[in-house]
């Protein structure tokens, strides 16, 4: 008997909880409108999902044609090729140079180097763009005020000091005059760039086939 009563006892609550939970809207006028409000903000995210942010992410040819025709948006700043050597004195730099001219292998030179002094013997290389490395910086500044010339053959050679004896030997193989960037190298910034434009066109399509109009009177007493 007790557990037949407990029983009853639990269905009776379950049926009045399902009976208030299908009524809440209809009783609670705050909780219909933040059921409508999460209801249309579902679905306007699928909405702009399924025309801007997966589309942009999908749409291949229309991503390569949109990256081609703005070029001009995705560039790279001028960049350096460099093989930037931190030595600790002109001795060990003037080793360097001499076997980066020969063509030598560096390591033991390093190696020889870094035996006493970990730090006797740094290298720090690559394509930089501006603000990526010092040394690179001080290259690309060089070269655009026109005190860096390219050597016309053999290598090119700069050397700046960094306090005390330590000597920058900085290898410049190449420098980059600014260039698009291809749409590999931009392909996040032209996927940003395309779902402004989705998203822009789809409101402006939106626009002109329903016409938006304010209802004034409300939206100032909402201000209010």
């Amino acid at each position: 008997r007790a557990v037949a009563d407990e029983q009853l006892k639990l269905w009776s609550e379950n049926v009045l909880l399902d009976y208030e939970d299908v009524r809440l809207e209809e009783k609670h006028d705050a909780f219909r409108l933040l059921m409508e409000e999460y209801h249309d903000g579902i679905l306007l995210f699928e909405l702009t999902d399924e025309q801007v942010w997966s589309r942009a992410v999908k749409d291949t040819t229309g991503l390569e044609a949109f990256h081609a025709n703005h070029t001009e948006d995705f560039m790279w700043g001028a960049r350096a090729d460099v093989r930037a050597f931190i030595l600790a004195d002109a001795g060990l730099a003037k080793k360097v140079r001499k076997a980066l001219k020969k063509g030598k292998d560096l390591q033991p030179i390093a190696n020889e180097a870094n035996a006493s002094n970990s730090l006797a013997y740094r290298l720090e290389e690559g394509l930089f763009s501006e603000g990526e490395n010092s040394w690179a910086d001080r290259v690309i500044a060089d070269y655009t005020t026109g005190s860096l010339a390219m050597a016309s053959k053999g290598l090119t050679f700069v050397e700046y000091t960094a306090g005390g004896d330590e000597i920058i030997l900085v290898q410049v193989q190449g420098i980059r005059d600014p260039e698009p960037k291809t749409l590999a190298e931009a392909r996040g910034q032209v996927i940003a760039a395309y779902q402004d434009q989705l998203e822009s066109d789809w409101i402006e399509a939106l626009r002109s086939e329903k016409p938006v109009e304010v209802n004034r009177t409300l939206l100032h007493s909402l201000a209010d």
